[in-house]
């Protein structure tokens, strides 16, 4: 399986021949803000390093497998996680993370962190056909709990769809 964001097109290039040569899936990293394979949407977003609003001439979309919708907040939360005194100390000290893990942290990029958090979150469901996708069960905000919810839903809440056969 590759996961990759969809920015220029070229590591999901990668992924055409790793699909012809070893028979591998793709999935598209895609900022939840900006759905643009997920529903055809544009918006904004601050995952740097992912393309928004265009699905590049290179990226061939029949050789994607899977489309992960990942809210900026998400990448955003992490890499705040990551690269403060703070977030440090509490991976560190609560969490029990190696401290030479944890400054390793702070080289990853938002974009990385998005491909992290898509691999995360597509390995958590037992995927089988080519005709499997992944979305968000509903629109959600952009942040980590619904607003103006008396009951906040975590914003990772997916929907696997497959295609039907016959």
């Amino acid at each position: 399986m590759l996961v990759a964001a969809s920015g220029s097109g070229g590591t999901l290039a990668a992924g055409d021949y790793l699909k012809q040569a070893l028979g591998t899936r793709t999935g598209v990293v895609e900022a939840l803000e900006c759905p643009t394979l997920l529903y055809n949407g544009y918006g904004e977003h601050n995952i740097q390093g992912i393309g928004d609003k265009h699905v590049p001439l290179i990226h061939n979309v029949f050789n994607t497998d899977f489309v992960i919708g990942i809210p900026d907040a998400a990448s955003d939360g992490l890499n705040l996680l990551f690269n403060t005194t703070g977030g440090q100390s509490y991976l560190t000290t609560e969490k029990q993370f190696d401290p030479t893990l944890i400054n390793s942290l702070r080289h990853l990029g938002l974009s990385a962190i998005a491909n992290i958090l898509a691999s995360i979150k597509l390995a958590k469901y037992p995927l089988s056909g080519a005709a499997d996708a992944v979305s968000p069960s509903r629109p959600m905000a952009p942040n980590c709990i619904q607003q103006n919810s008396k009951n906040p839903q975590p914003i990772f809440r997916i929907t696997l769809y497959r295609q039907r056969s016959g």
